[in-house]
């Protein structure tokens, strides 16, 4: 686990910008336009201007975000112990991010930013798991010799075979 750490913070050029986790940007933002009606749960009103500036400001900050996400989850998919690896995603990246998104929401104006904010963690812990399971299997990886993102979506419907 302190290997994977230690890789991160010294080549983190390497990790976050030439490793960018092209799959899970895609995947991710396509997941996050969940957390709009799933806002719905926490007053937000979805049919208003504010509502759709939301909708498009959390799919651009998940396209990119997403992709550094991935990329940092890949280093720790193999990570041992791996039951520490995994709380430290946890913990650590949503703890990060989900600030960032409610600022983001608040500053381009979308109605009911802290509604979208609190959808957007409960989606944010079943994609963690999610995505850590199939790093650990090696879907949703990127790099050289990895299979494409076509394969990696017949093996998740075929349960990870």
């Amino acid at each position: 686990m302190g290997t994977a750490a230690v890789h991160v913070v010294m080549h983190a050029w390497q990790v976050f910008v030439i490793d960018w986790n092209w799959k899970t940007a895609v995947l991710s933002a396509i997941y996050r336009l969940a957390a709009w009606p799933a806002s719905k749960a926490f007053g937000a009103r979805l049919l208003t201007p504010g509502a759709l500036r939301g909708v498009l400001i959390e799919f651009c900050l998940r396209a990119v975000i997403g992709g550094f996400w991935g990329s940092f989850l890949q280093v720790f998919a193999t990570a041992r112990p791996a039951w520490l690896a995994g709380v430290t995603m946890m913990a650590l990246m949503p703890g990060c991010v989900h600030g960032l998104e409610y600022f983001s929401l608040r500053a381009g104006g979308a109605a009911h930013p802290g509604a979208m904010t609190l959808a957007s963690i409960g989606l944010s812990v079943l994609s963690l798991l999610v995505n850590w399971a199939l790093m650990r299997r090696g879907i949703l990886v990127t790099g050289k010799g990895a299979p494409s993102l076509g394969t990696d979506l017949r093996r998740i419907l075929r349960g990870g075979r």
